[in-house]
């Protein structure tokens, strides 16, 4: 369940089945080298050469008053595949779309538009085994000058893995576990699970996990978001019902999904998974357990109630 963490990832790139001809001429291999002008995005690993104009929002995200936007994000742990993708969706085209390499990672970078928002879009994903990067650019219409910056940018990311992060001092959220029988068991950098009574977690079951997302404000984005993490969820379990819908948790907008499931085909769990956001951030809240302990399935909601946002 691990890898639920990253799908948001790939709910981000644009389909490629109407490639268009806006040629950007990325070449195949490209160098990156940390200079004096790269600046840390805060929070992660990585280093960025902001364009002319662009300023640091609390989000982290890269901001220019016409509207244009970098939003970057690092996901230490996460193993990259850039062949994932989602599929199009309705509306969107793709002018353009390159596979190459950028400091020795594999990377893929698509340009679109995404006719609902009437605005361009760039997403540019890279990484390895251990590490995957997500730089995601939105910026007007036809406005070359913008796109040239945002592409201009995300080639000059960085990623020094030399860098170690205080990844409880990173996290967004807080939660009161005082009476709840769960209780924090431990963490895999952004990745922070909890278990009954902080116990070990056996049999991949009765656990929670949650963890750090991109901002994601608007409800519509939460319930995409939800569904894109259902779809991940669905190559593993055969779901047999979901009961979604929007929710407030201390007057905060979120997005629930209480999932029936069955696990290789014998054993039948229940998942409860909660995406809430900000404008600065967000997270994921999921609960796995076996659908015949109803007791602690009620405990997972009634903790996912304590949350708040920093």
């Amino acid at each position: 369940m691990r890898a639920i963490y990253f799908l948001f990832i790939f709910l981000l790139i644009l389909g490629a089945c109407n490639i268009g001809t806006r040629e950007l001429n990325i070449p195949d291999t490209v160098a990156v080298t940390k200079t004096s002008q790269h600046v840390q995005v805060p929070g992660s690993r990585l280093f960025i050469v902001p364009p002319p104009g662009f300023k640091f929002t609390k989000s982290n995200t890269l901001k220019k008053d016409d509207g244009s936007e970098i939003m970057i994000a690092d996901f230490p742990e996460s193993k990259f595949n850039r062949d994932n993708r989602i599929p199009d969706s309705p509306g969107e085209t793709t002018f353009y779309e390159k596979l190459f390499v950028i400091g020795g990672y594999k990377a893929r970078l698509s340009y679109g538009k995404a006719l609902k928002e009437n605005k361009e879009k760039i997403v540019f994903v890279f990484g390895d085994d251990q590490n995957s990067i997500l730089a995601d650019c939105t910026f007007p219409v036809n406005n070359k000058k913008s796109r040239d910056e945002a592409i201009g940018a995300v080639l000059s990311i960085f990623l020094d893995k030399s860098m170690e992060l205080d990844y409880a001092a990173l996290n967004n959220y807080t939660i009161n576990t005082d009476n709840s029988a769960f209780k924090l068991y431990g963490n895999n950098k952004l990745l922070f699970y909890y278990s009954i009574n902080g116990e070990e977690i056996k049999d991949n079951n009765n656990y929670i996990t949650i963890a750090r997302l991109p901002a994601f404000p608007r409800m519509e984005e939460m319930k995409a978001v939800t569904k894109g993490f259902i779809s991940k969820i669905e190559k593993g379990m055969r779901i047999e019902k979901i009961d979604d819908k929007p929710v407030k948790i201390h007057g905060q907008p979120a997005y629930e999904a209480i999932i029936s499931a069955v696990a290789n085909n014998v054993l039948s769990e229940r998942l409860y998974l909660l995406v809430m956001g900000n404008t600065k951030s967000s997270i994921y809240y999921l609960g796995v357990f076996e659908a015949s302990d109803s007791t602690v399935f009620e405990e997972c909601k009634a903790l996912a109630q304590t949350l708040r946002l920093k």
